[in-house]
């Protein structure tokens, strides 16, 4: 499949050969079997996801975003994605700068570290049963998971990949508790 499933073999997957699958294991083969483009799919629109962040998407992000959302050890905030959302020059940096670890692979160190904590379930609480552990991740980086997230989770949609049960991120869905 190559390093990051670029190769012939990842292609004759997208493609919906399935004879490359006959060795894998059964659940590997459904998995790959399910990877493959629909066949109403315009060939202009048979490519991997290919990163691309608009600035104009990045700025209208960020002036969604809650201010006061917690974030990882870097010691930056997201007030501070938010001020720079507000001036072109910086959201065109920063929207680039979030761009290089998704299109090349590379990981920041500040990227590999974050905060675990404790949250209760229900209010007042602190049975173990009833906390739930979250991950506090660097601002930027948790920006390029939602990103991932929202364009992986679109492209599955377009494709009808996604599984009629399925309701978490999905728009007009629901996930239940």
């Amino acid at each position: 499949f190559g390093t990051y499933g670029t190769g012939n073999l990842a292609d004759a997957v997208l493609q919906g050969d399935t004879q490359v699958l006959r060795i894998l294991p059964t659940a590997a083969k459904a998995l790959l079997e399910n990877l493959s483009w629909r066949e109403n799919v315009p060939d202009s629109q048979r490519h991997p996801f290919l990163p691309l962040i608009e600035t104009a998407e990045y700025t209208a992000f960020w002036k969604k975003a809650r201010e006061y959302t917690s974030s990882g050890p870097s010691g930056l905030h997201f007030g501070h994605f938010k001020a720079g959302a507000n001036r072109p020059h910086i959201a065109e940096f920063e929207a680039c700068m979030t761009l290089i670890p998704l299109a090349s692979g590379y990981s920041p160190i500040c990227w590999r570290s974050c905060i675990d904590g404790m949250i209760t379930k229900k209010a007042g609480s602190r049975s173990i049963e009833n906390l739930r552990t979250i991950i506090l991740f660097g601002v930027d980086f948790n920006y390029m998971n939602k990103y991932i997230g929202r364009k992986m989770m679109h492209r599955a949609t377009d494709q009808d990949k996604i599984a009629p049960e399925q309701f978490g991120s999905r728009l007009g869905h629901r996930a239940i508790d």
